[in-house]
């Protein structure tokens, strides 16, 4: 990529006023990543959702 600085977690491109950004590059680029982390949180998010169900389901069948 043809930025100068990037962003702490997804390493996005941050420009400088100097930098020649492309579309195919860097735009595509970002996207890709930007795309990559909301699926990999998504599977984190469904994941948890499904070990909370469970723990549900355990603490009912305690209780009875």
């Amino acid at each position: 990529m043809s930025a100068t600085n990037t962003t702490q977690f997804l390493q996005l491109p941050l420009f400088a006023a100097t930098d020649k950004p492309t579309w195919l590059g860097d735009f595509n680029g970002a996207m890709s990543k930007i795309d990559t982390g909301v699926a990999s949180n998504n599977n984190k998010i469904t994941e948890q959702t499904a070990q909370i169900a469970c723990l549900l389901y355990t603490s009912d069948a305690a209780d009875e």
